[in-house]
């Protein structure tokens, strides 16, 4: 028998979608863990992120103006992406935790401003945030500037595909080939929005099971860095990231129907997951410091590793569980400051008109 999920069963207050708010906290669980390098990381790495490009992709407002559309993602992609990574690298450059001259300096900041390239040590994670700003932007630009014929999305798989295939070839400066190849996984999920009844009709967990097992042999005999854009079998990463994406979306649909903690769990990480992108690397410092601490290691080789330090005899939790929590945490902090700042600032400009 089919499962097929009634959309507005889905939905809850806010008008955001459980199922997806589900799939994105199972996402950032991965990534998280990946980054703690847990068991079966290296079958994680090959498809969490392609699965929150088609999440965004899924996501995709087609409605909006590209000039409303682009306010949006600068809000919520690209500023934090610039803001945060500036303040990294002007506070461990003023600390002297990194080394630059004055032009290299100058460099990385406007590579930043680029989104061309991001403070490694403390924010490592955020390249996510400028890649999927960019591939948003421009997929939204040809979206409104093609002609509204039926089949776009199909033609934009299409293109974005080839533009993938590009990326796989060509390793781009920047780590530009990472992004074209994530784009394609983009229109896909925009795609499967459009075409998602005609989806639900072959959804079953027959195909689940079918889909586990292939991506299964595929994680064993593929192995992928994409940051170096090195694939054993570049044509198998992709077809099993799509395996595995829609194994984890089928899973997110199963437990929306479900009253159970570790939904509720997933919803939450899945609504802070931009945070625990953010902050999940700032975290593992301090853990790492804490690991320093205790097994006697002299505080000044601490910035030399790049975290994790220690993940065996079940460090690896640690990381998971602290990176995640602490990360959503700070997330919070920050914007109640933020939501505080804003009633009195409000205040002060509204005082003059009250008296």
């Amino acid at each position: 028998m089919n499962y097929i999920p009634q959309a507005e069963n889905c939905m809850k207050k806010g008008g955001r979608i459980e199922t997806i708010d589900i799939a994105k906290g199972l996402g950032i669980l991965f990534v998280v863990w990946s980054h703690a390098k847990g068991p079966f990381t290296p079958y994680m790495y090959q498809f969490h992120m392609p699965l929150f490009f088609l999440i965004s992709g899924f996501l995709f407002n087609s409605r909006n103006t590209p000039a409303q559309f682009l306010g949006k993602k600068v809000r919520s992609l690209y500023i934090p992406f610039v803001f945060w990574n500036l303040c990294s690298l002007l506070i461990t450059t003023a600390l002297h935790i990194q080394e630059f001259s004055d032009i290299h300096l100058v460099k990385k900041i406007l590579k930043i401003i680029l989104t061309l390239d991001k403070d490694g040590k403390f924010m490592g994670a955020t390249w996510f945030l400028g890649a999927l700003f960019v591939v948003s932007v421009v997929y939204k630009l040809m979206d409104y500037y093609m002609p509204s014929v039926k089949g776009k999305s199909i033609f934009l798989v299409i293109l974005f595909g080839c533009v993938a295939a590009t990326g796989f070839s060509i390793n781009f400066p920047y780590l530009l080939s990472r992004t074209l190849i994530l784009s394609f996984y983009f229109a896909i999920g925009r795609a499967a929005k459009e075409y998602k009844e005609v989806i639900y009709v072959y959804h079953s967990g027959i195909l689940v099971c079918f889909s586990i097992i292939l991506f299964a042999i595929i994680g064993h005999y593929n192995a992928i860095n994409m940051a170096k854009n090195t694939y054993t079998y570049p044509f198998l990463f992709a077809i099993g990231a799509l395996l595995a994406s829609y194994v984890v979306i089928y899973v997110s649909e199963i437990l929306q129907k479900r009253t159970i903690w570790i939904k509720k769990a997933l919803i939450v990480m899945g609504e802070n997951s931009i945070s625990i992108v953010i902050w999940q690397f700032v975290v593992f410092w301090i853990i790492e410091a804490v690991q320093f601490k205790l097994f006697g290691i002299p505080f000044v080789q601490l910035f030399e590793n790049y975290p994790p330090y220690k993940t065996t005899n079940g460090w690896w939790i640690v990381y998971l569980i602290v990176g995640a929590v602490a990360s959503m945490l700070i997330g919070e902090i920050i914007s109640a400051v933020k939501q505080g700042i804003g009633r009195v600032t409000k205040k002060i400009l509204m005082k003059p008109y009250k008296m």
